[in-house]
């Protein structure tokens, strides 16, 4: 008798690209509000609008909480 309850579930491709494009693009957000090209408001909004695109929930383990 296996016991799978720890084995991960294998990710699929798919969603590791959208998990790798939303934290590159959170990175970039990030780097113009540091450069003061965002506000934080800003920052915080266009956030949002990424996880929306990307499918990241705000209670993710992904989602950035800048």
């Amino acid at each position: 008798h296996e016991n799978t309850a720890l084995v991960p579930v294998p990710w699929r491709e798919e969603e590791m690209e959208k998990i790798i494009d939303y934290k590159v693009t959170v990175a970039i957000l990030r780097s113009f509000r540091n450069q003061k090209l965002l506000t934080d408001a800003e920052f915080q909004k266009a956030e949002q609008l990424i996880a929306e695109k990307y499918g990241i929930s705000s209670g993710s383990i992904f989602f950035e909480f800048a």
